[in-house]
């Protein structure tokens, strides 16, 4: 819908501090956690986000489609400093003209950098900004990432669809709805658990199931043992009567 942005603080192009923070007035947006890239060394697991021109607008795909982004996933390679001092990770995530200021995501779903740099003659050097260089200027703007209430929803209605809740995971995927309009995430959600709920996949908050399992064990065990006072009664009954 295109939103007027205003510009809070800016560094220099790469290799200096490539960071830039742009801040727009909207309520009820799903937002990504900002973590630490401190924790993480070579070799974690790393997740790039971002829209490369060539698979978003010169693929041959539909125009519909240009809003979906792209997902690539490699390793940290290395943790490197730019000629200017800078520290940036590595990573062999491919990363291609466009994806410039993505996040770079771990495996628990925390921005731990902004994609920033690639070389086109070498494959794999790929550039992350790290999360504690975006923390520094988003201080200088004087923001504080913090969960809104869209994003506390958007992380409740997911963890009931992976528990298999999708009754509860739907009514809380319609609230969001409701007060954060026109998400294609959410309408797939939404979609996603009226499907489940309709093949009959739903599971009742409180009986997972491990706990379904083990009632259906218990009853069988309680059946055969049942039977076998069955057959044994009615054989000590034969007994008397003879």
């Amino acid at each position: 819908k295109g939103t007027l942005a205003e510009i809070g603080s800016t560094g220099e192009g790469y290799p200096g501090q490539d960071v830039a923070i742009l801040k727009i007035q909207a309520t009820n947006l799903i937002t990504l956690p900002v973590g630490d890239e401190a924790g993480h060394e070579t070799g974690d697991k790393l997740y790039a986000i971002g829209y490369p021109g060539d698979a978003t607008f010169s693929s041959g795909t539909t125009s519909g489609t240009e809003l979906e982004p792209t997902l690539t996933d490699g390793l940290i390679s290395a943790k490197k400093e730019t000629e200017a001092g800078v520290p940036v990770l590595q990573t062999s995530a491919p990363i291609a003209h466009g994806s410039s200021g993505g996040p770079a995501l771990d495996d628990r779903g925390q921005v731990i950098g902004l994609t920033t740099a690639l070389f086109d003659d070498r494959q794999g050097f790929n550039f992350v900004m790290p999360a504690s260089i975006v923390k520094d200027f988003l201080r200088r703007a004087n923001v504080t990432p913090s969960n809104g209430t869209a994003t506390d929803m958007w992380e409740k209605g997911l963890a009931q669809f992976s528990e298999k809740h999708y009754k509860k995971a739907l009514a809380t995927f319609n609230d969001l709805n409701n007060i954060a309009p026109g998400s294609p995430y959410i309408q797939a959600k939404i979609t996603g658990s009226q499907t489940r709920i309709s093949a009959g996949e739903n599971v009742e908050e409180g009986l997972s199931q491990g706990l379904l399992i083990a009632v259906a064990v218990g009853l069988l065990v309680l059946l055969l043992v049942g039977t076998g006072l069955g057959i044994g009664i009615s054989r000590r009954g034969k007994a008397k009567a003879a």
